[in-house]
């Protein structure tokens, strides 16, 4: 099973093709692996927690915009929030 860190590493290695193909989604992945890709964050941590785990999946937003993204730890759960989770 791949570790939260690994899975952000494969997500930046594959971020060019996952925003060009699906710019603005949120995508869960597990193992290194794309599970689902959903128009929100929460539809997309609430729909996989009905099968995974909470921590063996991260979510992330598909953009090229650094601006919109950074990491967020969690102690059960690890994504990367995107500024609007702060207001």
């Amino acid at each position: 099973m791949a570790t939260p860190e690994e899975n952000y590493e494969w997500f930046k290695e594959n971020l060019l093709f996952l925003a060009q193909e699906h710019e603005g989604q949120y995508v869960v992945i597990k193992d290194k692996a794309m599970i689902g890709f959903y128009p929100t964050f929460d539809a997309a941590f609430r729909t996989t927690l009905k099968t995974e785990k909470p921590g063996t999946f991260i979510v992330q937003l598909c953009t090229m915009d650094e601006s919109k993204i950074m990491r967020v730890f969690h102690s059960r759960a690890w994504r990367i929030a995107t500024p609007l989770d702060f207001l």
